[in-house]
């Protein structure tokens, strides 16, 4: 059976318009992130949710655009963190690290009790061991409150106290010196 020339012509205009719809849609996609990520450094964390939780969900089965994926996942970590949602913003990171496991996040761009969550949730990952750690996280998201908090008083500490954790001072430093 021989197909008609008209078809193949059809058949070939179809799959060219979907490919220039397919890169049109990953235009979005990377223009909304880069929206998103706008919003989080200018203060405006739910209307970055807002943008964020939608694209989340359209690219939740797509095994295509893993760095797209990782990159909401950690700014929706990051927007939930600011609004105080501990536990949602852990598990996005524990999403975010069933992805990109072995990421290092930059200690001098986001603030200490971030990068605290983030290194408890990669840890979790790490010691899970595999993708059932994002499930586990609603189980451990206590465990985020506890650890953010013990961060804060940590640091809160540190602010009150300066001449503590000077070496002149630690009890430790001058064992040291004497020996």
């Amino acid at each position: 059976m021989r197909i008609p020339r008209c078809v193949w012509i059809i058949l070939c205009g179809i799959s060219s318009l979907t490919v220039q719809l397919h890169g049109a849609v990953q235009q979005d996609i990377k223009f909304d992130i880069a929206r998103a990520d706008t919003f989080y450094y200018q203060g405006l964390y739910k209307e970055a949710l807002d943008l964020l939780n939608p694209l989340d969900e359209k690219l939740k089965n797509s095994a295509e655009s893993v760095d797209d994926r990782a990159k909401v996942k950690m700014l929706i970590g990051l927007n939930e963190f600011a609004l105080g949602n501990n536990e949602k913003a852990r598990k996005q990171f524990l999403e975010f690290c069933n992805l990109i496991p072995n990421y290092s996040l930059d200690e001098k761009q986001y603030p200490t009790r971030v990068v605290a969550l983030f290194k408890d949730a990669q840890q979790f990952w790490t010691a899970r061991g595999n993708k059932e750690a994002a499930d586990w996280s609603a189980a451990a998201g206590t465990h985020a409150a506890v650890t953010v908090s013990e961060c804060h008083l940590g640091s809160l500490a540190q602010s009150l106290s300066p001449h503590a954790a000077t070496p002149s001072r630690a009890p430790s430093a001058r064992r040291r010196w004497r020996a």
